[in-house]
């Protein structure tokens, strides 16, 4: 997507690490990014997105770019700046942990151990 965004969410996981001691990344990454929004707020979203310079287009294109079986996420009715910065990090940070795993010969299933970061 985004390198700042790739680095922020890389950033995130590897600060969970530490929260996480005994469980698994997969548990870390649904906690972190699926069962909790990572961002909460139409203006903090919206900022997010200028941070990081994505327009809000390139937003929605990218996470209906990663819908799956052909099922949307996004519904005319809730689409705002919340629901599409928390699907893109969501997507994201997926991406970046499995990038992360796979250069520390990991798996998703691997337990966090006391010096991962």
């Amino acid at each position: 997507m985004n390198h700042s965004i790739n680095k922020e969410l890389l950033e995130a996981i590897q600060d969970s690490c530490a929260d996480y001691i005994g469980e698994t990344y997969e548990t870390l990454f649904m906690d972190r990014f699926n069962n909790s929004p990572y961002l909460i707020g139409y203006y903090q979203c919206e900022q997010w997105l200028k941070q990081h310079d994505v327009s809000t287009f390139e937003a929605i294109a990218y996470v209906i770019e990663k819908e799956q079986f052909g099922e949307s996420y996004l519904k005319a009715e809730d689409i705002n700046s919340e629901k599409i910065v928390n699907l893109l990090a969501y997507f994201v940070a997926e991406e970046v942990l499995q990038e992360y795993l796979n250069e520390n010969n990991l798996d998703i299933n691997d337990t966090i151990e006391e010096d991962a970061e």
